[in-house]
């Protein structure tokens, strides 16, 4: 477990991860996106690379459509309901945070980049 999570941290593998979403995913799209990380310091990079990655492929974008949302997020339940009933953020990166109990029925698209061990969640 502890090489799956020193793979995943790294700064070259997750560059290469978000190039490939960037294609795929539209930080405009009314469809969300919900990303799991390892650790809050590794959301902090899936983030800052993810915008890097978006505004390499459309140019500028709204700076919210991308946002953390961990326990140590400034006001999470804000965010939270942000991500649920506005157009911003559009995609979301935690650890746990938004793993049980929350619903967002626009979300389209879940991004795994942790190890999951949970049928619950890969079954909802």
């Amino acid at each position: 477990m502890d090489a799956f999570k020193r793979d995943e941290i790294t700064e070259p593998f997750n560059k290469v991860v978000f190039d490939v979403l960037a294609d795929e995913l539209d930080p405009l799209s009314p469809h969300k996106t919900l990303i799991f990380c390892v650790t809050d310091a590794h959301a902090d990079l899936v983030v800052m690379l993810l915008k890097e990655a978006f505004r390499e492929r459309y140019g500028d974008f709204a700076d919210d459509a991308v946002v953390k949302i961990t326990g140590v997020s400034d006001q999470p339940q804000s965010l939270i309901c942000r991500f649920k009933n506005e157009a911003f953020p559009n995609v979301a990166v935690t650890v746990d945070l938004l793993s049980t109990g929350v619903d967002v029925p626009t979300i389209g698209n879940i991004v795994f980049l942790r190890r999951m061990n949970s049928r619950i969640l890969l079954t909802r």
